[in-house]
């Protein structure tokens, strides 16, 4: 959230409790959504510190809440919206380079440092921009513009391609995963709201 920020593009990473709807923040300078790996463990992107170049790149970071304590897992790394697979014991997350976007996975083994070793799955070079990742099932999703609106794709990891699943003159993104079908956001009402896609068919869950 940019919550106690004085702009959209500063954004820290808080925890919301239901039963009292308060929020904690517990890590500044935080960049899309972090993903859970279990019970007490989140991974997210962090902008870090510069570099004895004076660059400043999107690093995965671990925070444990048991501990209370946030490692740094990449360094020079250009990651961004981290996700876990449990059943693979997988992360992927996207890498921007060139001004294009690439999927890239690691076997994640005990989530430290040295066990992370990111291979790239796409080997895009047309200036693709790709920007949330989600595990539905054992597919990987991801939204992402290619010239003109922002749509979701289905990755074919052992091809590298991508299958596109909406290709409406609206824009279509953040998708997630529910047993009922593929939730997701669309402005064709003139604003974003809540998409359930199941089965070709697509119904609105908000209309504000």
């Amino acid at each position: 959230s940019n919550q106690e920020n004085d702009y959209f593009g500063q954004t820290d990473l808080f925890v919301y409790t239901f039963s009292d709807s308060t929020s904690e923040k517990i890590v500044g300078g935080v960049h899309t959504a972090p993903t859970w790996v279990n019970d007490s463990t989140i991974i997210y992107t962090k902008r870090s510190k510069p570099n004895k170049w004076g660059s400043k790149f999107f690093d995965l970071y671990r925070y444990d809440f048991r501990e209370e304590e946030e490692q740094r897992l990449t360094y020079g790394s250009r990651l961004i919206s981290p996700v876990y697979l449990e059943a693979s014991n997988q992360i992927a997350a996207i890498n921007s380079y060139d001004g294009t976007s690439n999927i890239m996975i690691s076997e994640a083994v005990d989530i430290t440092q040295d066990s992370l070793h990111f291979q790239s799955v796409t080997q895009f070079d047309n200036g693709m921009q790709l920007l949330s990742l989600a595990w539905i099932k054992d597919d990987l999703y991801v939204d992402g513009v290619y010239h003109q609106g922002r749509q979701i794709y289905r990755v074919d990891i052992p091809a590298g391609a991508l299958k596109s699943m909406t290709s409406t003159r609206w824009e279509n993104r953040d998708q997630n995963e529910t047993t009922e079908g593929l939730i997701y956001t669309s402005d064709k009402s003139g604003i974003f709201n809540l998409v359930i896609q199941n089965n070709g068919q697509e119904n609105y869950i908000t209309n504000v």
